[in-house]
């Protein structure tokens, strides 16, 4: 066994709920955010004012972190014979006043918005497949903000409910899917141990002992759930292999998989899968986005993939025997990658006790 450790950080102003010395379970919630950080929005305090971009901190009236109104006063420069101000554009939290820059940042917060992918069609929306495709006003892969138009022929018009993705749309069969990208201000252990330190109180160290393994791709978000394998008996992964018994498992194969796998695995609820490889045509399929574009975090599908030896390979024999050992326990993984300076790998970590220690 070895030393595993991850940092949990939130990424807005909010509070840690635990302290060094808890023991918590990877769904345990560790930290709350006041909001959902949203577009930074810049206000020019120095050249409005007229003062250097050194004094800018003088004349500002809020508190770094305060909730200030859209057109509040923020910043103040009394002249001799007049007084300057500058309102914010917009309501949010100050978020960093620039010395450099002569710029204060107003972030806004965002709503938070369902867990789930929404499906519209023409035939729930009362309409018919040719009002549908006329009325549509967005297009696939477009960010769309909450409350923003997205079929204008029905009555009312239909609008988003949540900040989200338009992830997959048929004009020709009439229907779109919404993803949401903004779900919930809580953040968990993601592994369970024991917390080891609270840093700066926004970030979280929590250790456990077990196996930790580096993928070499990922693709999705993080993922825990109990670790089921699949025999090493064919070189691909089938729809007709995937069972419900899937649900809220970790799907462990050796070798690629298949687009009705994939389709069967998140019909399913499964959390993740950990191959030896995928084919990248069929990951578009599934996905609707360019995987070696969009990877990592930035990739919205129903359950994380890691994939472990590349394209078009079957998983070092030794990697894959070594996690059949651990076949019902707890794993905990992680898609993101970034493959530029700083390289990031997808992290599997499975946490175990002293008696669950397998040679």
């Amino acid at each position: 066994m070895q030393l595993l450790s991850v940092k949990r950080k939130l990424v807005a102003p909010g509070k840690i709920l635990v302290k060094p010395g808890d023991r918590v379970k990877h769904d345990t919630i560790i930290g709350k955010m006041n909001y959902i950080p949203g577009q930074m929005h810049r206000v020019p305090v120095a050249e409005s004012l007229g003062v250097d971009y050194q004094e800018i901190e003088n004349v500002i009236l809020p508190t770094l972190g305060d909730w200030v109104e859209k057109d509040q006063v923020i910043a103040v420069n009394d002249l001799f014979y007049s007084r300057l101000h500058v309102s914010s554009p917009i309501s949010g939290y100050l978020s960093l006043v620039s010395k450099y820059l002569g710029l204060a940042f107003i972030r806004e917060p965002l709503p938070s918005g369902p867990k789930d992918p929404i499906r519209y069609s023409a035939e729930e929306l009362g309409i018919s497949k040719i009002a549908f495709a006329t009325g549509f006003t967005v297009k696939q892969g477009t960010i769309v903000d909450k409350g923003r138009v997205l079929i204008n022929s029905t009555k009312p018009p239909l609008v988003s409910p949540a900040v989200g993705r338009i992830r997959e749309v048929s004009l020709t069969e009439g229907y779109f899917v919404l993803v949401p990208l903004y779900q919930s201000t809580e953040l968990n252990a993601h592994l369970s141990g024991v917390v080891k330190q609270v840093l700066a109180d926004d970030e979280v160290v929590i250790e456990s002992y077990g196996i930790e393994l580096q993928g070499l791709i990922g693709f999705g978000k993080e993922s825990v759930g109990e670790l089921m394998v699949y025999p090493d008996t064919n070189s691909s992964l089938f729809g007709k292999q995937v069972t419900e018994e899937v649900k809220g498992k970790v799907v462990l194969h050796r070798g690629d998989i298949e687009l009705s796998a994939l389709e069967k695995l998140a019909g399913y609820e499964a959390k993740g899968v950990i191959l030896g490889a995928i084919d990248l045509d069929i990951l578009h399929q599934f996905s609707r986005e360019e995987p070696l574009v969009l990877h990592g975090h930035r990739m919205e599908i129903p359950f994380t993939i890691v994939v472990m030896q590349g394209f078009g390979q079957m998983m070092d024999l030794d990697t894959y025997a070594q996690l059949t050992k651990y076949h019902g326990k707890e794993i905990s993984i992680d898609g993101a990658t970034q493959l530029r300076a700083g390289v990031v790998r997808p992290r599997i970590l499975i946490p175990l006790g002293e008696d669950d220690q397998i040679d």
